[in-house]
């Protein structure tokens, strides 16, 4: 692996990773940091992204976490913010946070419909309206957003799941970029 990291250099760089308390999101901040890149951790759960900074930190790298409800577009600023004030730039954002959802779709609560849209469709939206600003100031960067396989076969009492992560796909592909912008905006 370490070769590969080699290739991939992230040196100077500073990412910020949703979801990174546990699963795929600490595993994306793990290898962002381990390639040199500077890590903020966000997620819901403040001690598991305390728990993945501190393994981030006894490896060599440089981690921060911070608690963030992706639902929250103020919460994502912060996110952003707190890269921008301890190394004053983004260059990643990777969107991972999401929650699944199973059962048959005509047994889906309003409630329950109204969470996993939050978690899932508008927290890449949010995290995605708070990296692009600090990423232009920067000279641009790359935004990741993280679907599901769920969205390619169907999937039985997945369809809620597979419908929000169908919407991470498109976000980026329906989005017009502004003049001179190359990324999501």
């Amino acid at each position: 692996m370490s070769d590969l990291l080699d290739v991939f250099r992230l040196d100077d760089r500073v990412a910020v990773v949703t979801g990174a308390a546990s699963g795929i999101g600490r595993a994306v901040a793990e290898v962002l940091a381990a390639a040199g890149a500077r890590v903020v951790l966000g997620d819901l759960d403040l001690a598991g992204a305390q728990s993945a900074a501190r393994e981030i930190t006894s490896r060599g790298g440089t981690a921060l976490a911070q608690r963030v409800d992706v639902a929250v577009r103020a919460e994502q600023e912060a996110l952003v913010a707190l890269a921008l004030r301890e190394w004053d730039r983004l260059d990643v954002m990777a969107n991972v946070a999401g929650v699944p959802s199973d059962g048959p779709l005509a047994d889906v609560s309003e409630a329950e419909l109204d969470r996993v849209i939050a978690i899932n469709v508008k927290g890449t939206l949010f995290g995605c309206q708070a990296a692009v600003p600090a990423m232009s100031a920067c000279g641009g960067g790359s935004v990741v957003n993280v679907a599901s396989g769920a969205i390619d076969l169907a999937v039985p009492n997945y369809g809620l799941y597979a419908l929000t992560k169908s919407a991470v796909v498109m976000l980026p592909r329906r989005s017009r970029p502004r003049s001179g912008a190359t990324a999501f905006a």
